[in-house]
């Protein structure tokens, strides 16, 4: 018996396992965020405040070219966007999550 095999399962554990895996797969609705269509959001709702080209045009606002506020998790960014804070608005009620992720990506290429 080879090594992938020496954890006490057998062949045919494996080749459940790889079915199940190959099934899945097929069915996630997994999609990674689209640039594009984040760029395209930027501009319309975020751009007046953090400008066109990310560097900020109200005081307060981060420099998204030079890192400001990009140190953070996707995670993280998507909560300020849903929430807002201090005198940022949430759009929580306007964006989806996924158009939220479409977003961080595009905030992620300023910098």
């Amino acid at each position: 018996m080879g090594f992938i095999f020496s954890f006490g399962f057998s062949r045919e554990s494996y080749v459940s396992l790889a079915f199940l895996l190959v099934v899945a797969l097929q069915f996630s609705t997994v999609e990674a965020a689209d640039f594009f269509i984040g760029k395209a959001l930027y501009e319309s709702n975020c751009a007046d405040c953090h400008g066109e080209d990310g560097q900020g045009v109200m005081g307060g606002t981060p420099d998204f070219t030079r890192g400001a506020g990009l140190f953070k998790s996707d995670q993280a960014i998507i909560k300020h966007i849903r929430e807002g804070s201090r005198r940022a608005p949430g759009f929580g009620h306007t964006l989806s999550e996924r158009e939220m992720q479409d977003i961080v990506v595009y905030l992620r290429s300023l910098y």
